[in-house]
């Protein structure tokens, strides 16, 4: 049987990168599993002719209230094969509703041989469709084998996992057979092969106790184990799988102790990253001064470099405690690793910036004695925007004729120039909105635009855009020199996620300070909401990694936001 997952993207092409958070609750990305029969036969006898079987999807779990289709011939009928089944005729066919193990048992009233038959589903938003044929005329009852647990989780630093599966023969309370079950263990969800891993007798209708050793397992990650039974005289062969995820500690070690340093240039930490399974090739190493976050480093091949940075300590010597924040299924966190980090002391000639500060200063006080020239008037006005740290517009002049718009483009913290921002008019147009005017600015942030009488038309915009800054959209101001500050991506997704968890509440917020992305991606892990986690983790990584956003990558961050409504008590 296939096992493509099939997606389909219900994203317009134009949206897609900057879908809105809480996307995917929404339904606009569907992922439906792949289905297969398992257990297929028949049995002919007196009464008619049995067929049933159970249905499960790709993941080895059943698929519940699923309606299960077989051809009749004329003058069939169809009927339940126990007293608590579902079965009803739909014109040519007999329809069996699956319980909620997956199976599914209908009655014919014929003893004709069914072999080669097509049994189909129909499928549903979530699983794909799919049929088997019925195989040869078996004569046997039904055995239906559960594990214990819907999901398992093998810990690869424990020696061993213990594993229950329960026999269940569908008529009658047993048979007096004993029943051979084997367990197998695929390495992922969507593997072929498998490997053995322990086999065991029990009567039918017992339940059977496995203790598999976890070095069989693999490496960590998330697999499949199955149970089957290979069939006796009076019993039919039988299956059953159960998703597995296998998880080792991920240990931290610090590879050499750290030399003296400036803590405000950074003190360099390299740390190996370890486990029972081997190298850890995931994750994040976070360093916290003091309690507060002082650094973050992606962790691969069994090692981060992480730089520590915090307040200067006069020389005496910091404690630095590193902690490993998992990125996804596999690996867990251990014990802290506290590491005493040496100080640098100041220099003695750290006062001369300050004597060299004071003296511009005075310079400055003299020089502002004297009256300005026009010219430089008009540069003082060229200044940050107002609200400093925030997205804005600001009408540094007004220009009573109506000329147009000049000004500059600066970063909304540092008051830095932007270089190659776009800024862009925007008006109604008779399909949506129209680009009036445009204008890149220059190394110096600046930009020039000409008078555009549309502008003034309710619903125009003013659109500026930049590599690495979030987009900023507002009303067109009034024509004069202008002051648009801009904030950088990773300062805008680090303020969504303080946002996000301030209005979560509960345990997602601190109350002394602003939380972190990776105490929030810990914080979601140890309730296992593995969405809050991966988006957690990924606004750490696009905040502090190497490379800084593009607007794609800001816009799929954005759409995996998690939504509120599912957050519970916590709330």
């Amino acid at each position: 049987m296939s096992r493509t997952r099939v997606v389909s993207l219900g994203l317009l092409a134009l949206g897609a990168a900057m879908a809105p958070a809480g996307a995917l609750a929404r339904g606009q990305l569907r992922v439906r599993a792949a289905t297969e029969f398992a257990n297929l036969g028949m049995a002919r006898g007196a009464l008619g002719t049995d067929v049933s079987g159970m249905l499960h999807d790709d993941a080895g779990q059943p698929v519940e209230n699923a309606d299960v289709a077989v051809t009749l011939a004329d003058g069939e009928r169809a009927a339940p094969c126990r007293p608590d089944g579902d079965v009803r005729a739909e014109g040519s066919r007999a329809i069996a509703r699956t319980d909620a193990l997956g199976f599914f048992c209908m009655r014919l009233s014929t003893t004709r041989s069914l072999e080669g038959a097509v049994v189909s589903y129909a499928g549903d938003a979530y699983h794909d469709r799919t049929q088997a044929s019925v195989p040869r005329d078996l004569g046997q009852r039904r055995l239906v084998l559960e594990f214990e647990k819907p999901r398992l989780l093998a810990s690869l630093d424990e020696p061993s996992l213990v594993v229950h599966v329960t026999t269940r023969v569908v008529e009658g309370t047993g048979t007096g057979d004993a029943v051979r079950l084997v367990l197998f263990h695929q390495p992922s969800l969507d593997a072929e092969g498998e490997t053995e891993l322990a086999a065991t007798d029990v009567p039918a209708g017992a339940t059977a106790k496995f203790d598999v050793e976890t070095r069989a397992l693999g490496a960590p990650g998330t697999g499949k184990i199955v149970a089957r039974f290979g069939g006796t005289g009076t019993l039919a062969p039988a299956m059953a799988a159960v998703p597995v995820e296998r998880r080792a500690i991920a240990r931290l070690s610090l590879a050499a102790t750290p030399p003296p340093s400036d803590p405000n240039e950074g003190v360099q930490l390299t740390v190996g990253v370890g486990s029972v399974a081997g190298a850890v090739t995931s994750g994040w190493v976070e360093a916290l001064v003091d309690g507060k976050p002082a650094g973050v480093a992606p962790v691969s091949a069994g090692a981060a470099h992480v730089v520590a940075t915090f307040a200067e300590t006069r020389g005496k010597p910091v404690s630095v405690v590193l902690r490993y924040v998992p990125s996804g299924a596999g690996f867990v966190a251990g014990d802290l690793v506290v590491v005493t980090a040496p100080i640098r002391p100041p220099s003695p000639w750290r006062g001369t910036p300050w004597l060299l500060a004071a003296g511009a200063v005075a310079y400055w006080v003299v020089r502002s004695w004297k009256r300005p020239e026009r010219a430089s008037r008009a540069r003082r006005n060229e200044r940050p925007a107002k609200e400093v740290g925030r997205a804005s517009v600001e009408v540094v002049e007004a220009d009573p004729s109506r000329s147009g718009w000049r000004g500059r483009v600066l970063d909304a913290h540092e008051g830095t120039p932007i270089e190659a921002a776009r800024i862009s008019i925007l008006v109604p147009v008779f399909d949506g909105e129209g680009v009036a005017a445009t204008q890149t600015s220059a190394a110096d942030g600046s930009f020039t635009i000409a008078k555009v009488k549309a502008a003034r038309n309710d619903g125009s915009r003013l659109v500026v855009t930049a590599p690495y800054h979030a987009t900023l959209s507002a009303p067109v101001p009034k024509d004069g020199i202008l002051s648009v500050g801009l904030v950088s991506r990773r300062r805008a997704l680090l303020e969504r996620l303080v946002s996000w968890a301030n209005r979560a509440g509960g345990l997602w917020v601190s109350r002394r300070r602003e939380p972190t992305p990776l105490e929030i991606a810990e914080l979601a892990r140890r309730r296992q909401d593995e969405n809050a986690a991966e988006w957690a983790a990924q606004v750490a990584e696009a905040a502090y990694g190497p490379s800084p956003p593009d607007e794609r990558r800001e816009g799929e961050i954005v759409s995996r936001e998690p939504p509120l409504s599912g957050l519970g008590d916590e709330r």
